[in-house]
């Protein structure tokens, strides 16, 4: 899954911000390595560079695409436990700012240590999950009505 994402979002910046392209970002999970990582933080270097040439009107949607992208990356190394890369891509990119701060000495961590690292994400992980759970309440609570329209739909579905 994420390849296509990565596949589609070259093929855009290929079509519309040719300035952003042709940093072999498409190959980004399929070689793993410190060269792969940081060529997708100069892509998002150029992103960043061609913010300002957007129209006014369409400059908050591309602030706001230009940083999915960064959250996307990132996400799919420290998800696959490379975090020496998303280090190596937060370095490229300049993009540490847009880090959690709870997670940057995780980071610094994990490059002497990969397995405390990789348990503090993991647990990180946790927290936020537990935290959403408290936050947002359960579908039942918020229509009282929910059980008797679940007992209606067909078997095997929700």
């Amino acid at each position: 899954m994420e390849e296509t994402h990565v596949r589609i979002l070259e093929e855009s910046l290929a079509r519309h911000y040719p300035d952003a392209a042709g940093t072999g970002f498409a190959d980004v999970f399929n070689n793993g390595t410190e060269d792969s990582a940081a060529r997708s933080g100069e892509m998002v270097r150029r992103l960043v560079a061609l913010e300002r040439s957007q129209p006014q009107d369409e400059q908050a949607a591309y602030s706001k695409a230009v940083l999915t992208t960064i959250y996307f990356i990132y996400a799919s190394y420290t998800d696959a436990g490379r975090f020496d890369l998303a280090r190596r891509f937060l370095e490229a990119s300049n993009s540490w700012k847009f880090i959690r701060r709870r997670e940057r000495p995780l980071l610094a961590a994990s490059l002497q240590w990969r397995w405390p690292g990789a348990a503090g994400f993991a647990i990180l992980k946790e927290v936020d999950r537990l935290a959403a759970r408290i936050r947002y309440p359960r579908a039942g609570k918020l229509v009282p009505e929910l059980d008797n329209l679940r007992s209606l739909a067909p078997d095997g579905q929700p």
